[in-house]
Order: C-alpha cells, then structure tokens, then sequence
C-alpha cells in the first residue's frame, strides 16, 4: 500500500476515484456523479494541480498495486488556520485496513507543518462508521449543524479536531 501527495499527472485517476466514491457512497458528498460526469477533464486537472504542492491543499491517494483505493484531501479555509477534511473515501474492500487511518494522518502531519491550528469535517448523520473513525483519529463532534446537500436532503454534524502546529 502507498499513501500519497496527489501529482499533476494523477489528474485522471483523481476524477475516477472521485466518481467511485460518489457512486460508492452517494449520501456522503455534497457532489453527484451526474454533476462530476459533466464536468470535462481541464476541470478535473485544474483542481488536482491545487493540491500537490505548497501550503493550501493537500490531496492525499492511496494505492493498492496500481489501482487508486483511497482518497482524502484538506483545504485551507479563506486564508485561514482552519482546514477542512474533505473528499474522504476508502473502496470497500479496503475499509478496517489502515488505509483511512494513513490517508488522515499524512494530512494532519502536512496541516501541522504548514501552520494549521485546526481541521474541520463535515459528515452526515446516517454515516456511523466515517462518525466512530473520525472520533478514533482525534475528531469530536461540535455543536454546529451543516447543511451538506439541501436538494437531497442530506444534512450532518461539523466534527474539529485540534492541532499542534510545529
């Protein structure tokens, strides 16, 4: 298994790991395949390119023999020393490994080395076990309710986890 930093030439697997996790677990994104599946591939590349390098983003992949099994980013939230945990998603096969568990701890080495104090998620409600991982990693849950798709009616918790900047 590798863990690591997206590259400017993972644009593609990043767009088919992204659409995996949306047909995977629709109920857990604020995106939609339909959406995704519109979009061309400029975009897709546009957005991996902000993220393999310097201190804003970080999208980490993981990797089973060639195939992409694994993906979690963080953003940095309007210049600010909050990030946010985003874009989380295990293939099922690979769920209970330490997959997951590398994916969020390379992002919170990178997020303390770059300054950040503080990660916030957003995670439904009806998705127990992304719930009980995140607390296991350090997460609790925080008073604030979010709004992750109104059309859809999905709705969760905001979950913070602290950091050590270094």
């Amino acid at each position: 298994m590798i863990v690591r930093r997206a590259r400017s030439t993972d644009a593609n697997e990043f767009r088919n790991i992204r659409i995996k996790a949306m047909q995977d677990s629709p109920s857990a994104f604020g995106s939609t395949v339909e959406g995704a599946l519109e979009r061309g591939f400029d975009s897709w590349q546009e957005q991996i390119d902000s993220t393999v390098r310097g201190a804003d983003r970080n999208t980490q992949l993981a990797f089973s023999d060639d195939s992409c099994v694994g993906i979690a980013s963080v953003y940095r939230q309007d210049d600010s020393s909050v990030g946010e945990l985003l874009q989380m998603w295990v293939a099922p096969e690979f769920r209970g490994s330490e997959v997951a568990s590398q994916l969020v701890s390379n992002l919170i080495d990178w997020a303390c080395e770059s300054g950040f104090k503080e990660l916030v998620l957003s995670v439904t409600d009806s998705n127990e076990r992304a719930i009980h991982f995140y607390e296991k990693v350090g997460f609790a849950t925080s008073r604030k309710r979010v709004e992750i798709d109104s059309d859809r009616g999905l709705f969760g918790r905001e979950m913070v986890r602290p950091l050590e900047v270094l």
